[in-house]
């Protein structure tokens, strides 16, 4: 099972018996700081009209589901249970259409356009929560009664007393532009210092380059990672190229630095300078 950290989710899910909690797909995972409030929005719809009646109008079809809000004390229970009453019955929350927090009924509609927002709002919440959100079909009336029925897409929009940040992401965005300046401050002195001794006709030692190149992916993640989340921090749900991007560009960074290090383990030998001499290098080693 996947956790995502989540406050605006676009998914989608298939509520079968076969699935770890039967009839039911976990979506998203929240961390609420104490005193804070949290606010839920969720609406549902079909990813295709449902073509399988001629009895009833595809606007007269509709199924009642449940989206659940557990906590994290409660959340290994429902898991080991394999059972998907237990959801309900250990949930905190059900967003509804009334205070009396009855579920979301009939919101799934067989047109395959989307059902009306529903809401929840819990405030000044007493201690720090994670909560996980669960969309449910106990009476097994959507796939396990439709098997040809598409699958469900679910608009999932969560707030931490207004913030799109699960409370365990608070002060991300404050890191990610320290590390920017550290890099870019590392990068341009260590490549300075290399074109001066290019220029000197100094011997340029390659493995120097590769760990320049390798910081410069560093830090072009990093710059990705800044943009992707100022973006995030207005619509929960960030900018997915920059994103992946982000995630490519560490990785590079990461199999230059591995191939180095294995082929010094091979014999390579890089220099007999004693790199404790190195100040920079040292700093950076101690910030990473």
């Amino acid at each position: 099972m996947m956790f995502t950290n989540a406050m605006r989710v676009k998914t989608s899910v298939r509520l079968e018996p076969s699935n770890e909690i039967p009839n039911s797909q976990f979506v998203a995972r929240f961390s609420v700081d104490q005193g804070s409030n949290l606010h839920a929005s969720v609406r549902l719809k079909l990813e295709k009209a449902y073509d399988g009646s001629s009895t009833k109008s595809l606007a007269d079809l509709n199924w009642p589901l449940y989206v659940y809000l557990i906590e994290d004390e409660h959340w290994e229970q429902v898991l080991n249970s394999k059972d998907c009453n237990s959801v309900g019955n250990l949930a905190k929350f059900q967003i509804g259409e009334s205070s009396n927090l009855s579920g979301i009924s009939s919101n799934l509609r067989g047109d395959g356009e989307w059902g009306s927002w529903k809401s929840y709002e819990d405030q000044q919440i007493p201690n720090s929560q994670v909560w996980y959100v669960v969309v449910s079909d106990c009476s097994g009336g959507t796939h396990q009664a439709y098997p040809s029925l598409s699958d469900i897409e679910v608009d999932l929009h969560l707030l931490n007393s207004g913030s799109e940040f699960s409370n365990e992401e608070k002060g991300v965005v404050t890191m990610y532009v320290i590390l920017l300046l550290v890099y870019m401050y590392f990068l341009i002195s260590t490549t300075t210092s290399l074109v001066r001794s290019a220029m000197d006709k100094t011997e340029v030692e390659i493995p120097i380059m590769g760990c320049i190149f390798a910081v410069y992916m560093e830090l072009l993640h990093i710059a990705a990672q800044c943009i992707h989340l100022y973006i995030y921090s207005s619509n929960g749900s960030g900018f997915f190229v920059l994103n992946l991007a982000s995630t490519i560009l560490q990785m590079n960074s990461q199999i230059i630095i591995i191939g180095m290090l294995i082929m010094i383990a091979n014999g390579w030998l890089i220099t007999n300078v004693d790199i404790t001499e190195n100040n920079k290098l040292m700093v950076l080693g101690a910030i990473v």
